[in-house]
């Protein structure tokens, strides 16, 4: 090899870019509204109450909890608990037939349905509901089929079929099982509280969860639902709304939805991995995937 070769190759050495892993980009800058409503839709339990990233009048943002306790599923193999965050009420009840069409009755008033009553209009801004088995230890056992689902596939469907659209399936668990809401385009609009429900053929989002027992085994569940409601008096009441400090954010829930849509099955769980990722490191097989999401999910919840 000659002399010149050789510098030839020291000079495409030099040239040729060092190889180095792909790092995580940070999520570009988004508007005030936008990054609340985005902590709120992932941790309706704890997020700080802030003005959202919907459009239009704004109203009083409260939370509401409310606790069921003892629901027991004993004589049929099918047990079904589904909250309509928009109407706030819920469906529960055992179900014999895995393949006859169900008929939801949804009778039990949702969190803060009481103070509620003194509200003219309201729209949700986020929700969850969390299942605990608490049950003998010798009779846990089943499976829990639980996702966010359209309300109009809840009326004449079968069990058999929410089943098959629940995004989730796992074995009963000795902890908590926890599926948030997924807010669809129409929760933008106030539901006016004094007239008839929410249509129940629309595409606002419920959180179904299907428990699949045994027979004769006597199992009790605690439902803990929470809702962070957004809200405005009825006239004459006594109470006014103060006027917002900041503007509309133009296509606000559009933003809102295009950001937690990068986040992965996060209703289901998937948040809170990624933020135990985003802590302590990504040291996977996906190290570079899981830490660009880890990533994102860090900086909404600083």
């Amino acid at each position: 090899m000659n002399k010149n070769s050789k510098k030839q190759k020291k000079a495409t050495a030099k040239k040729r870019p060092n190889r180095q892993l792909a790092v995580a980009r940070p999520m570009p800058s988004m508007d005030g509204r936008v990054r609340n409503h985005v902590r709120m839709l992932l941790d309706p339990c704890n997020a700080p109450l802030a003005p959202t990233a919907y459009r239009g009048a704004d109203g009083f943002m409260t939370r509401f909890k409310r606790v069921d306790s003892s629901m027991t599923h004993t004589s049929t193999p099918y047990f079904i608990h589904v909250y309509y965050p928009a109407y706030n009420s819920t469906w529960a009840g055992e179900v014999a037939s895995a393949t006859a069409a169900l008929t939801p009755t949804f009778n039990i008033a949702g969190p803060g349905q009481a103070l509620l009553a003194n509200a003219d209009s309201q729209r949700v801004v986020s929700a969850c509901v969390q299942m605990q088995y608490t049950g003998s230890e010798l009779y846990r056992q089943g499976i829990v089929f639980r996702g966010v689902l359209p309300i109009a596939a809840i009326a004449g469907s079968s069990i058999n079929e929410l089943c098959a659209l629940c995004q989730a399936t796992d074995r009963m668990s000795d902890s908590q099982l926890e599926t948030k809401w997924i807010p669809s385009p129409s929760e933008e609009e106030y539901w006016a509280t004094s007239s008839v429900a929410p249509d129940a053929v629309g595409d606002r989002n419920v959180i179904v969860t299907i428990i699949q027992g045994s027979l004769n085994i006597d199992m009790t569940f605690n439902f803990v639902t929470t809702l962070i409601g957004e809200w405005r008096p009825k006239f004459g009441i006594g109470m006014q709304v103060p006027s917002p400090n900041t503007q509309d954010t133009p296509a606000g829930l559009e933003k809102v939805r295009t950001t937690i849509a990068t986040l992965g099955n996060w209703w289901i769980g998937g948040a809170k991995l990624l933020a135990q990722v985003a802590k302590t490191g990504a040291q996977a097989v996906n190290a570079t995937r899981i830490a660009g999401a880890a990533a994102r999910v860090a900086m909404l919840t600083l």
